[in-house]
């Protein structure tokens, strides 16, 4: 565990003797071990408001796959582009993205992870990081709802709500479209955008 760009573990990645540091620019950790970290190794920061395809050619550079990663590119978006075809025949469905503190529901509403699959955002959905009560949730009444968080955390808030008739009311939990997606999926790159596809494209067509 090298830590995070914000706290990172020095002596973890001294420790694991890397020929190539990439992290991102602009967070507090790495600015304050910056010069430290240039005497262990090269540092290469990726721009983080880049778009992913931008992010992911920067890092085929510093591997040197600049040849590769056109094709790579060109297959996330096909994958991208086929799940939003399925997608868009259904704008009748919501789809509300949350994560939990095991308390109570935390909006996961990224405008671009919606745009780039087409998805409709229940009434009243935040765009940003926000903590939504069940009774709020209740009067959005989601078609999906999903959990892309940890999922034995997921389930156990869900299973701490059984006994509330709010809760068992719900659209979603009436007919079975809980969902539960890998919490690493947060970071909206491009392997997780692919996953995406895949779990979307199954959720839409299974009915």
């Amino acid at each position: 565990d090298l830590g995070s760009p914000r706290e990172i573990n020095l002596e973890a990645v001294l420790g694991s003797d890397p020929d190539v540091i990439v992290t991102f620019a602009g967070h507090a950790g790495v600015d304050e071990l910056y010069d430290q970290l240039i005497q262990v190794a090269p540092v290469v920061l990726i721009d983080y408001t880049a778009t992913w395809q931008d992010q992911l050619a920067f890092c085929a550079q510093v591997v040197g796959k600049e040849n590769e990663v056109q094709d790579i590119i060109a297959d996330i978006e096909q994958a991208i582009a086929d799940a939003k075809a399925v997608t868009s025949g259904y704008t009748d469905r919501s789809l509300a993205l949350f994560r939990t503190d095991g308390k109570g529901f935390i909006a996961r509403g990224d405008a671009a992870y919606y745009d780039a699959f087409n998805l409709t955002k229940p009434d009243g959905f935040s765009d940003e990081a926000e903590t939504i009560s069940l009774e709020a949730v209740a009067e959005m009444n989601p078609y999906y709802i999903v959990f892309q968080h940890n999922e034995e955390a997921s389930v156990a808030f869900v299973e701490s709500m059984e006994s509330s008739s709010v809760w068992e009311s719900l659209d979603a939990v009436e007919n079975g479209r809980i969902y539960y997606f890998d919490e690493n999926m947060n970071t909206f790159g491009p392997l997780t955008l692919k996953l995406s596809a895949e779990k979307l494209t199954q959720m839409y067509t299974e009915e």
